[in-house]
């Protein structure tokens, strides 16, 4: 069917207003007059004004064209709300008065006086909360990724597939920034195919070919480019080129390459030789075809005529998805090569060149294949499975796994390894079939390389680090075997230890086993199984006399899960005619049921969430009878001015918003359940402790840490090679994980959000632990150590924010303050004025970098900003750009004193993390709690949400300040749990516009 006439009916079926083009807005609630009239302005604001801001506002004085006498009551105030804006700002901030004045006020009197000028100006009215405004609300692509697995188990990278997401308030799920271009439709009618296809396959799999031209592939950047015989590649950067192959379903598939090569000329593409060894014997080239970091196999380049270049194959299980394949002129690594740094890459470079004319993928072809992962397998002898899901063996054992044969056959048997090496020969594996040995293999794959202290490796190309990982390859056999059931295993043969060896990559030989795998080839061509996911809505037999029946139940299933909510018969109606259309065509039963779950996966109602009350039943009742219901219920409209705005929204909009909150994706089985019965606010804190358990809320960690602490654009951020040679992109990757593990623990233990100030411990590898000096780690795997005793503290001294607050040259107090203001304690300073010259401009400015910040700071254009932001900073500066600790800035001692705008001063770092835990912890809380709660209903916060962060952080201090308060408080909010009511729209309502609207990832 045209995809026109299935976005017709799908919109059609899902009954669902057409995404704004733009923000709608809505007034705010009117406060009441005893909060905020004349009597508080003349015992409170007057004498606040005369005593503190007459100085240089008032008795003639008007500082900045501003004169606060001239205003004599409430009504004066509200009718100039653009200036007590600029006031309650300046105030809150501690910009005013200044540091110069005669008096300052205590934090009480600003506090009252904040809080006055708040409630005044913006009109919100505590006893009466506003829910706020509704915005249609797109799945970014996260959300989109996760929802598609969850409901089809089909993994599908959006992140590849889609263009990124704009962001707003420091979030990319903000739905007024969330538009639908018409590319991105075409994008989700080509994901609902594909999604489907995996999931639900219909049409006969025959084996088809693919060939990509190398010239119009990706290729490394010492590559010279297309010439007569192919992209010409050399082993200096492991010269490659790759493509990124859809496998349409798991099976065996053939991969081959056409190239040629010789043994000489191995030059980068200015004419510099790179010889490994310029007197080596010329050798004929070779080269690997990998999967990722996965080698698949290591052909010889005896093809030497460029016009007739060789075709080198080889067969390999695949599953379904989108594969990074590459054909890698690879450098020799293992054994003695792990000593070897030539142009800051490990191991030994060619001298040859190669050129690749094509890449093919054929596929899939006849045979079963069956992989066991090292999770599935038995493991005897000194063993551990890893984190990563990789059976690491340290002595003498096996791993191993029971598969049967039912006819006598041809087979090939994989192991999938690599192997960490020490003494005078290479670890060996033994691939063995009920205990009989049919092979032993020298495991050269190397393990992840660990570089020596004062070794350096080049930072500035993804190709260094995936040198320094390791990089399994395949290990096959074929063989004949006999019917009954067998015993697979993979021994380890040769353990070995040199714990004194020089080298850290030499001291025990060890093996590592990824997976098995089980070829039957003499097995007919299998059709791909529907996902097991769906497989379950198909469990029940279907009869010609049932098939309209099963078809409408299967639909509604679907249906129901994807929009979130049940559907109603009328949509159900439009569906089964896309069904019916397919029939009629002569397709299969799934075949039709697929076109309507491709209609569903388009339709605004899964495309969009949360936006108006949605239609749907509940607890058989249409969701207008819901509301209906909701609002006959709700306090009736009194003769107070000021009504309640909000209702409750419907459950499944609930159980929406809470999924999509903690998990990035679509409500599960239970929580739809619960929203059947309207039983999920009755059971909403155990469904949060619930769901805070489970592996999904990892998206808490990537999706809202990632973007509040930043370090999910680390990246980005390169520092200079030269001046910091030992920062390696692996470095920079372990700096992610850790800030994600940190917060990940915080949040799975329960800890106290006041952690991420002053927690001492963190999460590190022994290679991160070597680069911040703690001692005592061993091993890749992350692992929490004690901070005890050391200057690091909290988010504030891990590498990922040091890093990213820097320059590439040198660190940054600016950065690091202005960070620490907008996203710890949530009072950004304002944009700097146009024509202040940058600090490396100010060629008059010497000595260190504090004292040129001093110097700066001395410009009154500057002061009044950088003399927030530059404190902060200057109380990190024993941390360099990379992170690392320092004693000296140059040839002096570094200075970490300090005095914030509010007074406090301290000594170091360690004495800054205490004051904003107790000094400033309310600004943290506050900061933090609005923070989640904008990523929670996505979208910014009003004035008028007011009223719900001063709950959260009630609710905070209420409950020892535990991240499951926080996250409970959120989701029990008025904004979170309500809807403004119908016709209930007051008189004005300004929503900020996102000041990163625009903003990518």
């Amino acid at each position: 069917m045209a995809a026109a006439g299935i976005l017709a009916l799908a919109a059609t079926a899902a009954d669902a207003p057409a995404p704004p083009t733009a923000s709608t807005t809505t007034p705010a609630a009117p406060t009441s007059a005893a909060a905020t009239g004349t009597t508080s302005f003349d015992q409170t604001v007057h004498p606040f004004v005369e005593k503190y801001c007459y100085e240089c506002h008032g008795d003639g004085m008007h500082k900045g064209s501003v004169a606060l006498d001239k205003y004599k009551n409430s009504d004066d105030v509200e009718k100039d709300a653009t200036t007590w804006e600029t006031v309650l700002e300046k105030i809150h901030r501690h910009e005013m008065p200044p540091d110069n004045a005669g008096a300052q006020p205590t934090e009480d009197e600003r506090d009252t006086m904040v809080n006055w000028i708040d409630q005044q100006i913006h009109k919100f009215d505590p006893a009466h909360p506003d829910p706020g405004r509704i915005t249609l609300h797109r799945l970014n692509r996260a959300e989109y990724t996760n929802t598609i697995r969850d409901l089809t188990g089909i993994t599908f990278h959006a992140d590849q597939d889609f263009p990124p997401d704009d962001s707003g308030y420091g979030f990319d799920n903000i739905g007024d920034v969330l538009s639908l271009p018409p590319m991105l439709m075409e994008k989700y009618l080509a994901a609902a195919d594909k999604v489907l296809d995996q999931a639900l396959p219909t049409d006969p799999l025959t084996p088809q070919t693919h060939s990509y031209e190398a010239a119009l592939l990706a290729s490394d950047f010492n590559g010279l480019g297309p010439q007569a015989g192919g992209v010409r590649l050399i082993s200096l950067e492991e010269g490659h080129v790759s493509v990124d192959a859809d496998i349409p379903a798991p099976g065996e598939y053939k991969i081959s390459f056409e190239a040629s090569g010789n043994s000489t000329g191995g030059t980068s593409p200015n004419g510099v030789g790179y010889k490994s060894d310029v007197n080596a014997p010329a050798e004929v080239p070779h080269m690997q075809l990998r999967i990722g970091d996965t080698v698949l196999h290591e052909f010889t380049i005896d093809a030497t005529d460029q016009e007739k270049p060789g075709t080198y194959s080889w067969e390999v299980g695949l599953p379904p998805g989108t594969l990074d394949l590459h054909v890698v002129m690879d450098r020799d690594r293992g054994g003695a090569n792990e000593n070897i740094i030539i142009n800051g890459r490990v191991g030994k470079q060619q001298n040859g060149q190669t050129w690749v004319k094509s890449i093919n993928v054929e596929g899939p072809l006849p045979g079963a294949v069956t992989r066991y992962p090292a999770s599935e397998l038995a493991a005897t002898g000194t063993n551990v499975l890893t984190p990563t899901g990789e059976r690491f063996l340290t002595g003498a054992g096996d791993v191993s796994t029971k598969f049967t044969v039912t006819k006598a056959g041809d087979y090939i048997l994989r192991a999938y390894a690599y192997a960490q090496q020490a003494g005078d020969e290479p670890a060996r594996m033994d691939l063995r079939v009920d205990g009989k040995s049919l092979q032993t293999f020298d495991v050269l794959a190397p393990a992840r390389h660990l570089l020596a202290p004062g070794a350096k490796v080049f930072s500035g190309h993804p190709a260094a680090l995936a040198l320094l990982r390791q990089m399994p390859q395949v290990y096959e056999i074929h063989t004949t075997l006999t019917p009954g059931e067998k015993t697979l295993s993979a021994a380890f043969l040769n353990p070995f230890a040199d714990p004194n060896n020089q080298d850290v990559n030499l001291r025990q030989r060890d093996l590592s086993i990824l997976s098995l795998e089980v070829v039957d080839l003499s097995a007919p061509f299998k059709q791909p199984d529907i996902s097991p996911t769906l497989a379950d809505y198909f469990a029940k037999p279907v009869t010609p006399d049932n098939q309209t029946a099963r078809a409408r139940e299967i639909i509604s299933q679907f249906a129901r899960r994807a929009w979130r909510r049940p559907a109603e018969p009328a949509e159900i109606d439009k569906l089964m005619q896309l069904d019916a259309l397919a029939l009629k065509n002569g397709d299969s039963f799934e075949a039709g049921v697929k076109l309507a779950m491709k209609a569903v996966l388009v339709s605004p109602r899964f495309l969009f969430r949360d936006g108006a009350p949605t239609p749907g039943t509940m607890a058989g009742q249409p969701a207008s009878q819901i509301i209906k219901t909701s609002l006959e219920k709700s306090p009736a409209p009194s003769t107070d001015a000021s009504p309640s705005l909000g209702v409750p929204v419907d459950e499944y909009t609930l159980a929406t918003r809470l999924s999509y909150f903690l998990w990035s994706s679509t409500p599960d089985d239970e929580l739809l359940d619960l929203a059947d019965k309207n039983q999920l606010r009755a059971h909403l804190g155990e469904q949060i402790k619930r769901m805070l358990a489970s592996p999904k809320s990892r998206a808490m960690v990537d999706n809202f840490a990632g973007q509040w602490l930043q370090f999910r654009s680390l990246d980005t951020f390169e520092p200079d090679p030269k001046m910091f040679p030992d920062f390696t992109p692996a470095l920079r990757t372990e700096m992610s994980d850790e800030t994600a593990d940190f917060f990940d623990y915080i949040m799975r233990q329960d800890r106290s959000v006041m952690d991420f100030l002053t927690a001492d411990y963190t999460f590190v590898n022994e290679d991160l632990a070597n680069f911040y000096g703690l001692s005592g780690v061993t091993g890749d795997d992350f692992q929490k150590v004690s901070l005890a005793g050391t200057p690091r503290r909290g988010v504030l001294t891990q590498g990922s924010v040091l890093v990213l607050t820097s320059n590439p040259t040198r660190t940054s107090p600016v950065k690091r303050g202005k960070w620490v203001l907008d996203n710890l304690l949530g009072t950004p300073p304002p944009p700097p004025p146009p024509n202040v010259p940058v600090l490396d401009e100010e060629n008059q400015l010497t000595g260190t970098l504090r004292q040129q910040m001093e110097q700066h700071r001395a410009n009154p254009t500057c002061a009044s900003c950088h003399a927030r932001m530059d404190p902060i900073g200057f109380g990190l500066e024993n941390f360099d750009a990379v992170g690392q600790w320092r004693d000296k800035d140059g040839d002096a001692p570094v200075d970490s004193s300090g005095t914030l705008s509010s007074g406090e001063t301290f000594k170091n770092a360690a004495d800054l993390m205490q004051i904003l835990a107790n000094k400033k912890k309310t600004d943290f809380l506050r900061c933090l709690s609005e923070k989640m709660l904008t990523y929670g209903l996505g979208r910014g916060l009003e004035y008028y949400d007011r009223p719900a962060t001063d709950k959260i952080i009630a609710d905070l201090d209420q409950n020892g300040d535990k991240f499951s308060a926080l996250i409970t408080a959120v989701v029990n909010s008025v904004p979170f749990q309500q809807v403004r009511r119908e016709n209930a729209e007051p008189k004005s309502d300004t929503p900020a516009e996102p000041a990163d609207k625009v903003a990518r990832e």
